[in-house]
């Protein structure tokens, strides 16, 4: 009886020591979420997140490019596939307008007061679901601390390469997973499943593609599902990092294909739609590789020099060479800087940065050094071979 007691007690300290695991999903258009009014659903890093109308009277709507959003009395439920215990929720909503889940089924949580607003929820469950209390909660980040399920087989996630990432032209793509290990994947945003496209070979993509894939044991034991984003662009430069700041072409390209977050972004600004310099002190405008309008880069509602309130209209012209930090985002389809980038380098460019040819067309400038594609009335640069003159439209 001893020893067995003694047994139990090793046991049990053992499993109160058992080491917790981490994911941080964000939830958007492109974690795989499928549904319809009723209800969306979606299977990535070992966990389904779903968000059902419920009680609330919308139905419920597609993910945005950022985030997931659930209405008045919908319900949100994180479970886990493999029987994993979740121990700890943290969620981050879009803004402080966007936070209001006021039930839960187990456990408890609550919400920050302040920027950025977080919810928390501390328990114990292997599946949790938390009913929205505000007119909607925007969740664009959730974070699940677990402990695994010592029973449960845990079979190695595939490696895709390259990585995720914006290129300049096609791509070779491997996946490689461990040995007798079969590998399924798919290139249209769906989870694979051991029905998908069995990988043999290397294959090329040539144009922007989300690949995903699943590794599978000899006993039938899957993997998590392994998401890539693979954006393809001719001209565009930069992994936006601070380092290697995208370019315009890169920016857009990689928010039309569904990567999103905080990046940089380097050009040269071309227009300037609103510059307020009182009460808000940001900016609306746009940016391009070359200062034209071709494959130009929208910011929305940003903030100067190290995130300083414009305080002059001088502080931003066309024909200044930036890099911006920002969330890259889809509104209405479109790429752009959600509100609150700032600008973290800034610089003029000028005229003195245009490459001389003889034997180019004649072109036009304004006085800041960007290119004007049809001149109106007013003072110019002409450029024509190497004649470089002022001209009165």
């Amino acid at each position: 009886m001893k020893k067995f007691l003694l047994s139990l007690a090793t046991v049990l300290c053992a499993a109160s020591f058992a080491s917790a695991d981490e994911v941080t999903i964000n939830p958007n258009a492109s974690t795989g979420f499928t549904g319809d009014a009723n209800s969306y659903s979606a299977s990535t890093d070992g966990f389904t997140i779903t968000y059902a109308k419920g009680g609330s009277t919308n139905d419920c709507v597609a993910p945005s490019a950022d985030h997931i959003r659930v209405y008045k009395s919908a319900k949100l439920t994180i479970a886990g596939e493999k029987g994993q215990t979740i121990t700890k929720v943290v969620m981050t909503s879009t803004g402080k307008k966007y936070c209001g889940f006021n039930a839960v089924s187990s456990g408890s949580g609550s919400w920050t007061t302040s920027s950025p607003y977080i919810y928390t929820w501390n328990g114990s469950a292997t599946e949790i679901t938390f009913t929205a209390g505000a007119a909607q909660t925007r969740i664009k980040e959730i974070v699940i601390t677990y402990t695994p399920d010592a029973s449960a087989v845990v079979v190695d996630k595939p490696v895709i390469a390259p990585a995720e990432g914006v290129y300049g032209e096609a791509q070779e793509v491997t996946i490689t997973a461990a040995a007798d290990n079969k590998v399924y994947y798919t290139l249209d945003g769906s989870n694979p499943t051991d029905a998908s496209t069995l990988y043999t070979a290397p294959f090329t993509v040539s144009e922007s593609t989300t690949v995903k894939a699943i590794a599978v044991d000899p006993d039938d034991n899957a993997s998590s599902v392994v998401t890539t984003i693979i954006a393809i662009a001719e001209g565009a430069n930069g992994d936006g990092t601070e380092a290697a700041p995208y370019n315009a072409i890169a920016a857009n390209a990689a928010a039309l294909a569904g990567i999103t977050g905080s990046v940089y972004v380097e050009g040269i600004v071309v227009s300037i739609k609103t510059i307020d310099t009182g009460t808000y002190g940001n900016a609306e405008y746009y940016i391009s590789a070359d200062g034209t309008e071709t494959d130009q880069f929208y910011i929305y509602r940003g903030y100067g020099l190290n995130g300083d309130k414009f305080t002059s209209a001088d502080d931003l012209k066309p024909g200044m060479k930036v890099v911006v930090n920002g969330n890259l985002t889809l509104y209405s389809g479109a790429p752009q800087f959600g509100s609150g980038s700032k600008i973290v380098s800034l610089s003029t460019s000028g005229i003195a940065g245009v490459e001389i040819d003889e034997n180019a067309p004649v072109e036009y400038f304004n006085l800041q050094g960007v290119r004007v594609n049809n001149p109106v009335n007013g003072l110019y640069i002409m450029r024509q071979g190497d004649k470089v003159v002022k001209v009165v439209k």
